[in-house]
């Protein structure tokens, strides 16, 4: 693992998310590896609607994060609220943002002592800041075809994006469909699949059921993220809750982030349904091991062709079958995920793995600690270190 580095990451989502975020659980394990972090919030896609509860939320979390300022929630690891204005499409409000938020940094940094950092981009908004903080490199993160995402400029945020990867010292994706869109646009190009932190579950034992779950009866149907309605399959989920009546389908997580329409489902009122809402990120283990089957019932589209979805591996390490639509990238998985591309296809998955509730676990667990994200922190490095100065892959060598 590279070690020894000073970071300036421009997340995608805040630090205290509720659903933790790729950048988050990045950013923790290279912190614990030796590297300092500057983790500055989400600059965002899209203006924010008052309106919309998970906007209104992220507005509230962002005002206090600008309240209580610079903050280390975990050793090496700062937090900082950007200051600046939603709006990116504007070209005087990117103006603007670019100087607040260059000089933001610039301070922080000061404090910090850091100097020549690499400068890790998880959204094209953060273009602005290349070759404004004296870093030694510039390495996109990008995690969806973020012009295909609703609300968003998409005219502004292509040129962002654009310059962002001609800039750019190396790319990594998370999906297949991203490695085509960039394979002509950089030299220095990686698909790194997303992980999971195999720590939180246990090997060998299970977890105390929440006493949430003690009244839903099994078998459990669950789906863990965001229930969001450009992302998740309502027409197909309201189908089959209606066509499985004996079921129990749990819905855990937040709702409607990044989907301006603020779209309700109406099987979220169906008899067999059970919202659990957020919770905290420590207590989904014991949640995700008291279903009976995970699912990730993704519609197709431009951009759930480009995702990988987080919850597969946290799925697979607490021993769950799952049923997913076929992604792009969850092609090469079929082997410890049922793939179903409409009602009777996951119907017919369902009931196989209902029928067959402990076939495979053990395979499961075992193939999700090969996904960690340790491993994939390893593989990030390894991507890295041609990239750095060779003084910096002799110290993270030696570390």
């Amino acid at each position: 693992m590279i070690t020894g580095q000073d970071i300036v990451c421009i997340a995608e989502m805040d630090y205290d998310s509720t659903v933790w975020p790729i950048c988050r659980h990045l950013m923790s394990k290279l912190a614990q590896g030796g590297n300092r972090i500057l983790y500055v919030e989400s600059l965002g896609l899209r203006v924010p609607n008052l309106l919309h509860a998970a906007d209104f939320r992220k507005i509230l979390r962002r005002l206090r994060g600008l309240l209580i300022g610079r903050r280390e929630p975990e050793p090496n690891l700062w937090v900082i609220s950007p200051r600046a204005l939603p709006g990116h499409h504007v070209s005087w409000i990117r103006w603007l943002n670019r100087r607040l938020l260059k000089a933001q940094i610039r301070s922080t940094m000061r404090k910090l002592k850091m100097q020549n950092p690499l400068l890790w981009i998880f959204l094209p908004t953060g273009v602005s800041l290349v070759g404004e903080l004296g870093e030694k490199l510039v390495l996109y993160y990008c995690m969806d075809d973020y012009l295909a995402n609703p609300g968003v400029q998409v005219e502004a945020l292509k040129k962002m994006e654009d310059l962002l990867a001609s800039k750019a010292d190396g790319i990594l994706v998370t999906a297949p469909k991203l490695l085509d869109k960039f394979k002509s646009k950089s030299s220095h190009l990686a698909w790194i699949p997303c992980g999971v932190n195999i720590d939180a579950y246990p090997s060998g034992t299970y977890l105390p059921e929440p006493p949430e779950m003690k009244s839903v009866p099994h078998p459990r149907i669950g789906f863990a993220g965001n229930l969001t309605g450009y992302k998740v399959d309502y027409e197909l989920l309201d189908s089959l809750i209606r066509s499985r009546p004996q079921w129990s389908f749990v819905f855990m997580g937040p709702m409607g982030i990044g989907d301006p329409s603020n779209q309700i489902p109406a099987f979220l009122n169906y008899p067999n349904v059970y919202k659990l809402g957020e919770k905290p990120y420590d207590a989904i283990p014991a949640y995700l091991q008291s279903w009976d089957v995970g699912i990730i019932p993704y519609r197709r589209s431009t951009a759930t062709d480009a995702v990988f979805p987080l919850k597969l591996f946290e799925y697979l390490a607490a021993g769950l079958p799952v049923v997913a639509t076929p992604l792009p990238s969850l092609m090469q998985y079929q082997e410890y995920c049922a793939l179903a591309s409409d009602l009777p296809d996951y119907q017919s998955a369902l009931d196989h793995a209902i029928q067959n509730p402990s076939q495979d676990a053990p395979r499961r667990k075992a193939y999700a600690c090969q996904n960690s994200w340790d491993s994939r922190v390893q593989q990030i490095s390894d991507f890295l270190m041609p990239l750095l100065p060779q003084s910096d892959r002799m110290m993270s060598s030696r570390g």
